[in-house]
């Protein structure tokens, strides 16, 4: 779903970026230049998709795989972990 969301977003990480480098244009106005230029597919959607989807899926099948295991290396004392165990072992 990480991966999903991304995809969707990727033309704002696209305008982000050509920005980043120094392009004196708004945001709008360079997402209107890269349409027009090489079209929504090849201008917005295209640079950058295959590295924010591999991104996505190694950092979301890190933080979701190994949450668990994280979670046993923090136990509580009590029977059930309260909030703080529960944030240290996202912080791992």
């Amino acid at each position: 779903s990480t991966a999903a969301v991304s995809a969707v977003l990727n033309p704002i990480d696209v305008v982000k970026t050509r920005r980043q480098v120094g392009i004196p244009r708004t945001a709008i106005q360079e997402a209107l230049v890269a349409w027009r230029e090489k079209g929504a597919w090849r201008g917005l959607w295209r640079p950058g998709l295959t590295a924010s989807l591999v991104r996505e899926m190694l950092y979301s099948g890190c933080t979701k795989g190994l949450y668990p295991l994280a979670r046993d290396l923090v136990p509580p004392t009590d029977a059930e972990p309260g909030l703080g165990h529960r944030a240290a072992a996202a912080a791992l």
